[in-house]
């Protein structure tokens, strides 16, 4: 899982988010606060953190995951 955080203050940081989902694995985060286009947050990720995946699911702020989608 990967988290890209454009908020001028992060909202959470690492350790709460392995906290909060300990059944998650492999969890990144990234904190960037120059409010980066969403088109070279995603051509990053793809070139960069998926060549080993196989699934790629793109959610926004606001997206709620209940625990059983999890």
């Amino acid at each position: 899982m990967i988290i890209w955080d454009n908020s001028i203050i992060p909202q959470t940081n690492l350790q709460e988010i392995k906290s909060n989902y300990p059944k998650i694995k492999n969890i990144e985060y990234f904190a960037n606060s120059n409010n980066t286009p969403l088109s070279k947050v995603y051509n990053y990720i793809f070139e960069n953190k998926l060549a080993v995946s196989e699934y790629v699911t793109i959610l926004d702020h606001d997206t709620f995951l209940t625990e059983s989608l999890i």
